[in-house]
């Protein structure tokens, strides 16, 4: 139980830990043998209590409480994003007192701060901002459409929908109209689709129910989806070499060509960092290499990639932050900035690009 007893003791003793990190990078934290995660979690937590600030006696004060009431990493973030929540900048170091002087306990300390940010922040109003999104459903080929406004026209579209739906679901219904089709039939659709052969065989053959294909919009549809839906006229077409990937089209200037931008579409139908779902019709085409440190305009150098990600791929590889995308074996992995084994996307619609169907 030694090693148990000492992680329980210094679990316990967050600021002695946050005290030996002051004026240490991530990436020292990780160099002594924490993941990533911990490692930024103490940075940030290292600046706030020991770092610079105008209120010192404050700061003092909220170690001191902290100590006292052994408060972990774990409570101390939970303080920290409440905190971030407090909308006048003086009263954020009045907040972090009150919440250290509390247990390390973090439902108590949630209930707590839920109280203060309403005593600090003042009553709410209400926000009245129209949206409109979507997100994907794990497991499934649907997505869910989020549509916020005013209530009464929500509730008097939704009665609209199920007095007039028949016996199509009013889902479908809206979803046919929104799109510019008619009650019961099926809307165009534009984005490329990726499809192999032998799905090809399957959907032509009535086995469409069984076949899931990939849209560069980042969604996904069944094959008998594909066969109902009034396809784009024109194809297109691209050669795929199952090792190397995408066949090259070279280029000599900076930006891809038209032809370029979709065969990166084709081989990543989302954005090709891992865990990332946006679709490749809302990215933007990455320099794996950057195009300043002699990264080419070919397909072997570029990667779909939506803007967060592009803004994040570390160019300079000898200052690794995020980590970068690289081609490995002919598909686009994301290469961790601290070491660990390179990552293909794992997103649904990643997994069926051309190189993953290839």
């Amino acid at each position: 139980m030694t090693a148990l007893k000492k992680f329980a003791n210094a679990w316990q003793d967050a600021m002695a830990i946050l005290a030996d990190a002051v004026g240490m990078k991530t990436i020292d934290l990780c160099q002594v043998g924490m993941d990533t995660q911990m490692a930024k979690q103490i940075h940030d937590l290292s600046l706030v209590y020991f770092g610079p600030t105008q209120a010192t006696r404050r700061q003092a004060e909220c170690v001191e409480a902290a100590r006292k009431n052994q408060h972990t990493m774990h409570t101390l973030a939970v303080i920290e994003k409440l905190a971030k929540k407090i909308k006048r900048a003086k009263l954020v170091w009045k907040f972090r007192a009150e919440m250290c002087a509390e247990i390390a306990n973090i439902r108590t300390l949630q209930a707590l701060g839920r109280g203060l940010l309403r005593k600090y922040n003042g009553k709410e109003k209400p926000v009245n901002k129209p949206s409109l999104g979507a997100t994907a459903i794990s497991g499934s080929t649907y997505s869910r459409l989020t549509i916020v406004g005013p209530s009464h026209q929500i509730q008097a579209t939704l009665d609209a929908l199920n007095a007039n739906s028949g016996d199509e679901h009013p889902a479908l219904v809206a979803l046919n109209l929104l799109n510019g089709g008619v009650a019961g039939g099926e809307s165009a659709i534009t984005p490329a689709v990726i499809i192999s052969l032998g799905d090809a065989t399957k959907i032509i053959e009535g086995d469409g129910d069984d076949v899931v294909l990939s849209l560069t919009n980042g969604t996904r549809m069944t094959g008998k989806d594909f066969v109902k839906a009034k396809l784009a006229e024109n194809g297109l077409v691209m050669l795929v070499d199952p090792v190397a990937g995408p066949v090259n089209l070279y280029g000599t200037s900076r930006f891809p060509s038209p032809k370029q931008r979709t065969m990166c579409k084709l081989e990543n139908p989302v954005c090709a960092a891992y865990g990332c779902g946006v679709g490749a019709e809302y990215c933007q085409v990455n320099h794996n290499v950057a195009w300043k440190n002699g990264g080419t305009t070919n397909i072997e150098n570029l990667a779909t990639c939506c803007s967060f990600h592009n803004g994040r791929n570390d160019d300079d590889r000898d200052k690794p932050m995020y980590g970068h995308l690289d081609r490995i074996d002919g598909q686009i992995y994301h290469v961790p900035a601290f070491g660990g084994e390179p990552l293909l996307n794992d997103n649904p619609v990643a997994q069926g690009g051309a190189m993953r169907v290839a």
